[in-house]
């Protein structure tokens, strides 16, 4: 599922044109120009085996957290991600997921560590993934 969300984000055209290849699972990259950024984490997973014996994820939650220098910019980016896991044909087709619902929005800011003095604003988007 999480080369499956990978997709599905950079998929999301609007989402690629604002933060580039800066969209990564887990942990931010922080060299040379980070922001704006996106990570996201999948938590919750849920698993089915079919009668053959195959084990394959059929639920998940996930966060998506949108990090940028200004409010606006974080809120642009959590629309885009949103249009990312609203648009079907975004989907890939090699994972397993087939559905994904948009469960709700925050946002907050935080000084970055290393003694930077400039607020870092995260917007975040918690969804469920649902699978085969």
């Amino acid at each position: 599922m999480i080369a499956g969300l990978f997709d599905i984000l950079n998929a999301g055209t609007n989402l690629a044109a604002l933060v580039g290849s800066r969209i990564s699972p887990d942990v931010r990259n922080r060299t040379s120009k980070p922001l704006p950024a996106v990570t996201f984490e999948i938590s919750n997973r849920e698993y089915t085996t079919d009668s053959l014996g195959f084990t394959s994820p059929t639920f998940a939650t996930a966060s998506i957290n949108c990090y940028a220098i200004t409010r606006v910019k974080s809120e642009e980016l959590a629309d885009a991600a949103i249009d990312a896991v609203n648009t079907k044909s975004s989907f890939p087709t090699s994972d397993c997921i087939t559905q994904a619902r948009v469960d709700d929005r925050t946002s907050t800011e935080y000084f970055e560590r290393g003694g930077d003095a400039e607020l870092v604003y995260v917007s975040t988007v918690n969804i469920t993934l649902t699978g085969l």
